[in-house]
């Protein structure tokens, strides 16, 4: 092979190298942001179900129970 046929496979496994990374990287990203997102709307949820619950009460307290 030639000096320039090397150097360039050397280059072609150093971008394959590079992209296995950057991929590895982006999985562990997505995992992140998915897991972010979930505990997000668990949040939400509990809010929600919390303010529920305060918004029932106020409206008994206000009407009486029915």
């Amino acid at each position: 092979m030639s000096k320039k046929t090397t150097e360039l496979l050397r280059n072609v496994a150093k971008l394959n190298d590079s992209i296995e990374r950057l991929n590895k990287s982006l999985e562990s990203l997505t995992k992140a942001r998915i897991s972010l997102e979930k505990a997000q709307r668990d949040k939400i949820d509990f809010i929600n179900e919390r303010m529920g619950h305060i918004n029932i009460k106020r409206w008994i307290e206000k009407n009486g129970r029915k």
